[in-house]
């Protein structure tokens, strides 16, 4: 879970180890059964979206969505990364909830 909280945009700044701990929350509620990418279009300069299609195992039984994930482009101090700065993708998170009420 630690990996996967370092990909993700955090605008409250929590830490690492923090984000890592609601993501197991959150995960313990679905198994990941299958994913596709159907589509990614870069929508600004350090903005990009993607449409992705995530099936998976719950309580209730199988459960399946179509989701949009947003993904931004940041410099290490937290600004947006322009094309002649250092910079990586980060993804927000709701993908989980997403697939739980879809």
């Amino acid at each position: 879970y630690g990996m996967m909280a370092k990909r993700l945009s955090d605008v409250r700044r929590s830490t690492v180890n923090k984000l890592a701990g609601e993501l197991k929350g959150e995960a313990d509620l679905v198994q990941l059964r299958a994913f596709e990418i159907r589509r990614v279009r870069r929508s600004a300069v350090a903005r990009a979206e993607a449409e992705v299609f995530l099936k998976g195992r719950t309580s209730r039984g199988e459960v399946e969505a179509e989701v949009d994930l947003l993904a931004f482009r940041f410099t290490a101090s937290g600004g947006a990364a322009m094309p002649d700065v250092d910079g990586e993708w980060l993804i927000l998170r709701k993908c989980v909830y997403d697939l739980m009420h879809g």
